[in-house]
């Protein structure tokens, strides 16, 4: 067995005594102990690693930009001296690149996965997420112009319930950019990934197209449309490895969609109930807390997560009314999109403080634990986007079918 895969086990010993709420005073000593950050040097990636620093722990940082990494160690060595700062300028891929970072840096204690990589779903992904759900997946399709002039309003759409368009334009001289959105329900292409081509191409999946916006897609330089799939998949519940030493947190553990407006705001609580559950768990510098830690973060994250998800259908059913003009004038609420107190209110700081003790003895004796970070009055159920497809193939609203309030 290879030094890498002989990590410390969880700790052995607990205490069964159950408390509502762990004071926040306790510290969290981080020396010897090193934390790998892959993927960012900003946003969530870089304020983990500010955690991390003050708590005097060595961070690693992988990404693959040098200029970005280079500020985050300035920034991180200036605010805080006795902090160790290593950076590699690697791509997560590169096995040969990865292997020789990792025999560097010896051992590890918490590896935190910012990083995503466009792939097909391995095997065992596939059976726990299930497939795409064509019916309601969409093509995206976006066109860049600069120092073009188009006449007319700034912002035109159109399209019907197949499909949608949106055509931007900026500024009022030869600097103007301009733009364009068509989003085609179904799919257009057998892979998951997003690729450029040329306006023709879209050109050629629609017939009928009005001159003036045929144009316009018709002018759009080559390789400047980018064909990019909202692909619906199903939500994994495990966010950690056997371990709980490996921890995924943003798109890494949970991939949105625009229509849930949520994407950067979950990725944004996720690090701060990360490092919050890593605080109490490791609290008098004992690493061996490390991976249960993590286990409760994860614990306190998925059914807030999942719901959040479950709006995002929601919304996608509001925003994809097909007579929008219409629906304004006789019933806007019905087209409103939601972004509920429930959602914009948490403070997943306070909640780690509030649910820790909870969670650590759901985890450790086979307590009972229930969240309450997601709307009022919801009785949590798993779902998948197949049982989800399949309602709307039925005719039904996504939002009669909620309980609880998520308003």
């Amino acid at each position: 067995m290879s030094k890498f895969e002989s990590f410390p086990r969880p700790t052995r010993t607990y205490h069964s005594q159950i408390y509502d709420r762990i004071s926040n005073h306790h510290g969290f000593n981080g020396a010897g102990k090193t934390i790998l950050v892959t993927g960012d040097s900003s946003g969530v990636g870089h304020s983990i690693c500010k955690a991390f620093a003050q708590a005097v722990a060595r961070i690693a940082i992988i990404s693959r930009s040098r200029g970005p990494q280079a500020q985050a160690k300035a920034e991180l060595e200036a605010a805080y001296p006795s902090t160790q700062i290593l950076t590699y300028q690697a791509s997560i891929i590169d096995s040969t690149r990865m292997t020789d970072i990792l025999q560097e840096l010896a051992m590890i204690d918490v590896l935190v996965l910012c990083a995503a990589v466009v792939h097909r779903a391995g095997e065992s992904d596939r059976g726990k997420r299930g497939g795409n759900a064509g019916g309601i997946r969409r093509e995206r399709h976006r066109g860049i112009q600069s120092h073009q002039r188009i006449p007319g309003d700034p912002v035109t759409s159109g399209g019907d319930e197949d499909d949608h368009q949106c055509f931007v334009r900026g500024g009022a001289d030869e600097e103007s950019v301009s733009g364009w959105v068509w989003a085609e329900k179904g799919g257009c292409h057998a892979g998951d990934a997003a690729f450029c081509l040329g306006g023709l191409a879209v050109l050629h999946r629609v017939s009928d197209w009005d001159p003036a916006i045929e144009g316009l897609i018709r002018n759009t330089p080559k390789r400047a449309t980018v064909h990019w799939p909202l692909l619906w998949r199903n939500l994994r519940q495990g966010w950690t490895s056997k371990g709980g030493r490996v921890v995924q947190v943003g798109d890494a553990a949970h991939t949105t969609v625009p229509a849930s407006i949520s994407g950067g705001t979950l990725a944004i609580e996720d690090a701060v109930t990360l490092a919050a559950c890593l605080q109490l768990a490791c609290s008098g510098g004992a690493p061996g807390g490390a991976p249960l830690g993590a286990r409760i973060y994860n614990l306190l994250r998925y059914q807030r997560v999942s719901c959040v998800q479950k709006m995002s259908f929601v919304n996608s059913e509001n925003l994809g009314a097909v007579d929008m003009d219409e629906v304004l004038k006789k019933d806007p609420e019905k087209v409103k999109v939601r972004f509920p107190k429930w959602l914009f209110q948490h403070d997943p700081e306070a909640y780690v403080y509030e649910k820790y003790g909870q969670a650590f003895s759901h985890l450790v004796l086979g307590t009972d634990f229930d969240n309450t970070n997601f709307p009022p009055g919801h009785k949590f159920k798993m779902w998948t986007i197949e049982e989800i497809h399949a309602d709307i193939l039925a005719g039904k609203k996504v939002a009669d079918l909620l309980d609880g309030d998520w308003d």
